[in-house]
């Protein structure tokens, strides 16, 4: 009867071993699929976070692109502005010029003085 004890025992403690064994494998399948998951999860999370970034990079290059065109346009008309001075004055100087006879000196000369104002 002691054999048969001991037989018994040990076909026990085999038993309780395998299922321990399952038990390791059912919990190494279960961590390999957790970690998939969460890999899959975190590649979402990167290319979403990749297509925001490139979607704020894009309004953020439109923005630029519009405050440029704005400084661009506001120079062009300050610039516009001071021809317009320049050509009303040299206008004038002429219109002056043509009121008076003058010699080639002075015409010269005021032709100097506008060329160096300018």
């Amino acid at each position: 009867m002691y054999a048969c004890g001991v037989a018994m025992q040990e076909i026990q403690e085999e038993s309780d071993f395998i299922k321990t064994i399952d038990n390791i494998k059912t919990a190494e399948e279960e961590s390999s699929t957790v970690i998939i998951n969460a890999k899959a999860k975190a590649e979402l999370v990167l290319r979403r976070a990749k297509e925001e970034v490139l979607k704020e990079r894009a309004k953020n290059n439109e923005k630029i692109v519009t405050l440029k065109n704005s400084m661009f346009r506001q120079r062009k008309d300050e610039i516009e502005k001071e021809v317009n001075k320049i050509i009303k004055k040299a206008n004038a100087e002429a219109e002056k010029v043509k009121k008076e006879k003058m010699s080639g000196a002075d015409i010269s000369a005021i032709l100097k003085k506008f060329l160096t104002d300018y």
